[in-house]
């Protein structure tokens, strides 16, 4: 395996898909501003299914490429879109997570960041009554799966 392919092959599917798709304009950050922009709207076009055990949890409509389950939570003032890729180890975990920190950062440089050793939220915009963020967490799953979740998020202010 070239160094190129093993670059990518740590990519999340849903950088590699936008980056072979960028000159048919789907990118990651066309994305994300979609995403975004579903987010005005608490992801009501994005809302599938309703969780049978959780009445605040709906399977998104849209996953992003790759991803093996994208969900849609309301909660208390805050509603989010947030998609899980798994790795097979914690390596493959953190490069993913830093590359997937490094494509959002690209698309939107010069905004407020918050960081642990495990997450970075972007504050991307504000609406009349909530902020926007993108967040991106590595962790390990309950069931012992190394994960790396991004996050849309609209908190109420």
């Amino acid at each position: 395996m070239t160094a190129r392919a093993h670059v990518y092959a740590l990519l999340p599917a849903w950088i590699c898909v936008s980056l072979v798709a960028s000159a048919q304009t789907t990118t990651p950050c066309n994305q994300l501003t979609g995403l975004l922009a579903s987010a005005r709207s608490q992801f009501q076009d994005l809302r599938g299914p309703v969780d049978p055990d959780d009445s605040t949890i709906f399977q998104a409509s849209r996953r992003l490429p790759g991803a093996i389950e994208c969900l849609i939570n309301r909660d208390d003032g805050l509603d989010s879109y947030d998609c899980f890729w798994e790795y097979p180890d914690s390596a493959s975990m953190s490069a993913a997570y830093g590359s997937t920190l490094a494509t959002v950062r690209a698309c939107f440089s010069g905004v407020r960041e918050r960081s642990t050793s495990d997450a970075t939220s972007l504050h991307v915009g504000d609406g009349p009554n909530y902020s926007l963020y993108v967040r991106v967490r590595k962790h390990q799953s309950k069931s012992g799966r190394y994960r790396v979740s991004l996050s849309v998020e609209r908190s109420a202010d």
